[in-house]
């Protein structure tokens, strides 16, 4: 199992605590390393954005936190699950 905290080569690409990055897969890490080195992605961050959603089970309101936010040179974000 993949599991580690992630070393960043590109500070200033990452949005968001850059001392807490953590992955929890091959997959993970993956995107990571191809966010940090891709000279087309100009901002990611990694659970960070979090989505509020009341859950039907327990009433009670919680949050989710979205796997990875990817911004590019062309402006486009798209938020990766």
């Amino acid at each position: 199992m993949y599991q580690g905290k992630f070393k960043l080569k590109n500070i200033n690409k990452y949005r968001g605590d850059t001392e807490a990055i953590y992955y929890r897969s091959s997959w993970e890490l993956a995107v990571m390393l191809w966010c940090d080195s891709n000279t087309n992605v100009t901002q990611w961050s990694s659970e960070e954005l979090p989505v509020p959603y009341l859950c039907p089970t327990d009433g009670q309101k919680h949050r989710y936190f979205i796997d990875f936010k990817i911004t590019f040179n062309n402006k486009k974000t798209y938020l990766v699950e």
